[in-house]
């Protein structure tokens, strides 16, 4: 199999810029596009592949279809014929609501999904661009809830300025938010499970505020503070975490091609300049702000003038 080029579901929402749209190189500008959902089988939000055997189909179906053949032997013993990450380029051109994620068991139990633990990098940051990343002190939950309840929580978040090639892991139950002036890489495990505990009070084109999740939230939260919430790389190595695993390679003069595989698939994403990957005879162009899937067991050289983040499971 050769790798497929994807292309993304643009998610539009209240808090969405145009920024997707330059660093995507689209040839229309479009507003309010908050999410570029990049590799996703979420219902409805499906990638639709762009080239090869599959052109044409839903990655939910190329998945079913060729199993292990593309997902890996491993991944298909795990999850089935199902891909168990959803990638995204987010623009945030305003605050984000304050949210967080059950764990798996807590979103089996209540959903018959996994939860969701995800991984921010971040692209670009506007002057003063901040997120709230968890808790800012120790706090009991009884504290909480009448924070909460009082419209305070403000007081016991932390708040971190955001730069260039930030890292951010946001394990399941912790509180966070993305603030206006990012845009970045998420990454995180295929679930769309999302309890929102403060929106600004703001509303939609009908005047309705939108729905928060205040007694579902509580029981999912991780009342833990940590002092340093970046998550700090190790070399090319950006993040290794319980569910996926994160590598930063550069395209340059220096280092003008880089050959990658996987036993399992294998997610790379061109966040800066563009790259060509070659697999055999075939030759796929990888632009800024877009993204390949690359079989399992497939070798692919990467070559250009680029910065790509690869993703495996």
């Amino acid at each position: 199999m050769i790798p497929f080029l994807l292309k993304p579901y643009l998610k539009p929402v209240t808090w969405g810029g145009s920024r997707l749209s330059t660093f995507k190189g689209l040839d229309t500008r479009l507003d309010h596009i908050g999410e570029s959902w990049e590799v996703s089988t979420m219902p409805g939000c499906e990638s639709i592949i762009e080239n090869g055997d599959f052109e044409g189909y839903t990655l939910t179906e190329a998945c079913c279809q060729a199993g292990a053949k593309l997902l890996g032997k491993e991944i298909v013993e795990r999850f089935g014929t199902r891909m168990p990450l959803l990638v995204k380029f987010i623009d945030a051109a305003d605050d984000l609501s304050i949210q967080v994620h059950p764990n798996d068991a807590l979103a089996r139990r209540r959903h018959g999904c996994n939860g969701k633990c995800e991984m921010w990098y971040i692209i670009q940051a506007d002057p003063g661009a901040r997120l709230i990343p968890g808790f800012n002190s120790a706090i009991s939950k009884s504290d909480y809830k009448r924070h909460a309840a009082a419209g305070t929580l403000d007081q016991v978040l932390a708040t971190c300025e955001t730069h260039p090639g930030d890292v951010f892991y946001i394990p399941a139950g912790r509180v966070h938010a993305i603030g206006r002036g990012n845009l970045l890489l998420e990454v995180q495990q295929a679930s769309d499970i999302t309890y929102r505990i403060f929106d600004y009070n703001r509303r939609d084109a009908y005047g309705n505020l939108r729905q928060l999740h205040q007694r579902q939230a509580v029981d999912a939260i991780d009342f833990t503070c940590i002092n340093d919430y970046h998550y700090y790389p190790r070399g090319e190595r950006l993040a290794d975490t319980p569910h996926f695993h994160l590598e930063r390679i550069v395209l340059n003069s220096d280092t003008p091609h880089r050959k990658v595989e996987a036993r399992t698939f294998l997610i790379a994403t061109a966040i800066e300049g563009d790259a060509t990957a070659r697999c055999g005879r075939h030759s796929l162009a990888l632009p800024q702000g877009h993204t390949m899937l690359i079989p399992a067991n497939t070798e692919v050289t990467l070559s250009g003038s680029a910065t790509i983040i690869l993703i495996t499971p």
